[in-house]
């Protein structure tokens, strides 16, 4: 698992590890019942403090992606079936894109370069080769 954090990024560092680990559950790098790394492996890994790792597990819980067992780690929850996506999150994800759209059409980039990072984002979380 290849997770880094920016110590110069206008993000803090619990968003960025909470990210990470979001896209890590999402590829399936961590697979459904496999155990993240413990809070303290992982913060010594990122050279952050524990307790940044720990809210972010914290917050990987609460969206019910991940399982915390106190003394038994953190494990990967199965994922939600992909066909029974709830209107809620289909209104999020289209406000999201259309947030993302228009920040980089304001930020000059083609539109088409849009499309190709989106085709790019998703064959990544597909497994496929890019």
């Amino acid at each position: 698992m290849a997770i880094t954090v920016n110590f110069d990024s206008p993000v803090s560092i619990e968003e960025q590890v909470y990210q990470a680990l979001r896209r890590v559950v999402a590829t399936r790098e961590i697979a459904h019942g496999e155990n993240l790394p413990t809070v303290r492996q992982l913060a010594s890994d990122l050279g952050v403090h524990w307790t940044t790792v720990a809210r972010a597990y914290r917050r990987l819980a609460t969206d019910g992606l991940i399982v915390v067992r106190r003394g038994r780690g953190a494990t990967v929850c199965a994922p939600r079936s992909e066909s029974r996506a709830s209107a809620t999150v289909r209104a999020t994800v289209r406000q999201k894109l259309m947030e993302a759209v228009t920040e980089a059409r304001l930020g000059g980039m083609p539109l088409e370069q849009v499309e190709a990072a989106l085709r790019r984002e998703v064959a990544l979380l597909k497994g496929e080769p890019v």
